[in-house]
C-alpha cells in the first residue's frame, strides 16, 4: 500500500532509485557495523598473544594465570569475567597488593 502511494507519488522510476538509495543507505549502516566489530575481534586477538598461554585456575573460575610473567594483571571477559594474574604474581606483589588486586574478581 505504502509502496503504491509512492509509485503514484514520484513515479516508477524515482520509486526504484528511492528503493535503490535506499538499500545502499541500508549496506553502509551494516559495514559501518561490521568495521568497528572486526577492528575489536583483531584487537582482542592481539592482547590475548600477550599472555601466552592462560590457565585456568582449579580452585577459582573467575581467576587464570598469563604464562607470560610481564604482563597482568588484567581483567578480561565479558560473558565470562576473570581477572588474569602473571605467573609471578606472589612474588611481584605484596599481600596487600594481592587483595586489592583479586577485588576485582
Amino acid at each position: 500500500m505504502a509502496n503504491d502511494l509512492v509509485m503514484r507519488l514520484l513515479g516508477v522510476n524515482a520509486a526504484a532509485a528511492l528503493a535503490e538509495a535506499f538499500q545502499v543507505l541500508v549496506g553502509v549502516w551494516l559495514a559501518g557495523i561490521a568495521a568497528p566489530l572486526v577492528l575489536l575481534a583483531i584487537g582482542q586477538r592481539r592482547a590475548l598473544a600477550q599472555f601466552d598461554r592462560i590457565i585456568g585456575d582449579a580452585q577459582d573460575p573467575r581467576v587464570a594465570r598469563a604464562s607470560n610473567p610481564r604482563v597482568g594483571p588484567a581483567p578480561l571477559g565479558t560473558l565470562r569475567p576473570r581477572v588474569i594474574l602473571p605467573s609471578d604474581f606472589e612474588a611481584q606483589f605484596d599481600a596487600r597488593q594481592q587483595a586489592m588486586i583479586l577485588a576485582h574478581r
